[in-house]
Order: C-alpha cells, then structure tokens, then sequence
C-alpha cells in the first residue's frame, strides 16, 4: 500500500510539474502574441498615413522607402514571433509525451482516468501520442496563423509601392527582394546550423554498442 501511496504521489507530482509548464509557456506565447499584434498595429497605421499623403511626397522614395522599411521591420518581428511560438508548442509536446511516459507503469485503469485528467488543463490526452504527431489543424490557432498571415504581408509589402506612390520613385524590385532575402535568411540559416549541431552531438549507436 505504501508504494502505491508513493507512485500516486509521484504521478500527481509530475502531473502538476506539466501543468505549470503548459501555463508559463501559455503565458509567454500570449504576451508575444500581444506586442506582436501591437507592432503590426504601429506598422500597418504608417503605412496607410503614408499612402494617404503620398501626392505630397512625389518625385522622391518616401513611400517605397517607408514600404521597405516597414517591410523589414514586419518581417523580422512577425517571423521572430512565429520561430518561439514554434518551438513552444513543441515543448508543451514534448513535456507531454514525457508524461505520457511516466503512465507506462501503471495500471490500465489509472492510466485511463490520469489521461482524461489532462482534459482539466486544456489538453486532448490523444495530443501525447508521439506517434501520431500534431494534428493537421494545430496551425490555424492564432499563435501561428497570425504571424504567418502578418509575415506574408510584410514580405510583398515592399512589391506594393508602386501602385500607391502616386509620382513617387519606386525602389527596384530586384533591391526589394534581396531584402526580403537578407532579412529573411537568417530565420533558414540558423537553424539549419542548429539541426546539423545536433545531429552531430547524437552519439554513434555503433560506438555505444561496442563501448558498452
């Protein structure tokens, strides 16, 4: 009796461990979200003050240059959001499926009732299977569907002046997409390098095998 007492106290403490994981990260993703929106707010409302006076500032790359500026500055921000967002989610994931694992032992019955527990802290205990990986739609909840729909505005932002520049010069397109591309490569680059590190750091199984 008194072990099950103990592992009934482990579970529920493991239990509650996940909980306040799920709550901070909960957390951090809405605070991005709200500075994020509040940015895309500030970017958007210059936009629309430069183009309603865009007459005023013909002859000159006012517009253009404020479109790609904004345009940079959305980029970064909006892809910025998206990339922790991400990386959230997986580890509410991957904090699950470690509870999951820890129910392994258990009898069928208490793991049963311990999964629809989960359903107290926002959670479908299906979502722990590793197995069956994320749901199609996880994508449509607004901490990634909305930087992604901000991040492709911004990116054809700067493709955009010429049709509101009203006598205005227009940066060259072939300008406005290296950019795009400048700004957007480190968000390829980096963690590509971040994916080769890691597989670099996984140890040799062959080795491991004959080490042991």
């Amino acid at each position: 009796m008194a072990t099950d007492g103990n592992a009934s106290s482990a579970g529920k403490e493991i239990e509650e461990v996940f909980a306040d994981r799920l709550k901070f990260e909960h957390e951090l993703i809405g605070q991005r979200v709200t500075w994020l929106m509040t940015l895309n707010s500030i970017l958007v409302g210059a936009i629309a003050v430069v183009a309603a006076n865009a007459e005023k500032t013909a002859g000159s790359y006012v517009v253009s240059g404020v479109f790609l500026v904004a345009s940079v500055m959305g980029t970064i921000s909006n892809a910025s959001c998206l990339f922790s967002n991400y990386w959230a989610t997986r580890a509410i994931s991957e904090a699950g499926r470690v509870l999951a694992d820890s129910w392994r032992g258990l009898d069928p019955s208490e793991r049963s009732r311990r999964q629809l527990r989960m359903r107290l802290y926002g959670r479908d205990p299906r979502s722990f299977d590793a197995a069956a990986g994320s749901a199609p739609s996880h994508v449509l909840h607004p901490w990634l569907m909305l930087p992604s729909c901000f991040l492709l505005l911004f990116s054809v932002l700067p493709f955009l002046s010429g049709a509101v520049a009203a006598g205005g010069k227009e940066i060259p397109s072939g300008w406005a997409a290296l950019t795009l591309v400048l700004t957007l490569s480190p968000f390829v680059v980096l963690p590509m390098l971040d994916l080769r590190r890691r597989r670099s750091a996984q140890p040799d199984p062959d080795t491991s095998v004959s080490e042991g």
